[in-house]
């Protein structure tokens, strides 16, 4: 958090599945391009698998469009490569924003340079925000 009265955003690009063996090809086929450390989670009330290849995660940002620049900035480079693999592998991409709000609500812009990303790769967005109150 920048401040005790600013928001916070956090972004995450992943990559979801219906089945463990086909998030486990696609950590398979990543390890070429360079994607290292990726780890497969489960989630319980989805049954899906998850694979997160990029996020804002340790930078603290409270605008929406930067928190997904700095997401995609560590993929950018490979998207064409990271967008066949995924299709290949029956994968869908996922970005998630997290907002937590404090006295304050971010700065709500998507660019259009990111929503040309966000279309390429076909990704579903899930927003979510946690509202702590007021700081006193």
């Amino acid at each position: 958090m920048i401040n005790n009265f600013t928001p916070n955003v956090r972004c995450v690009l992943s990559v979801l599945y219906a089945e463990e063996r086909c998030a486990e090809m696609l950590i398979k086929r990543l390890s070429v391009l360079g994607f290292e450390n990726l780890k497969i989670n489960k989630a319980i009330s989805y049954n899906e698998f998850s694979i997160n290849l990029s996020s804002n995660i340790k930078q603290d940002v409270w605008d929406i469009d930067e928190a997904i620049s700095y997401s995609f900035s560590s993929v950018k480079d490979k998207l064409n490569e990271l967008k066949a693999i995924v299709d290949e592998t029956n994968g869908r991409f996922f970005v998630g924003i997290i907002i937590e709000k404090f006295d304050v609500y971010p700065t709500m812009l998507f660019s259009g340079e990111n929503m040309k990303v966000i279309h390429f790769l076909n990704a579903d967005i899930s927003m979510d925000c946690l509202d702590f109150g007021t700081q006193t």
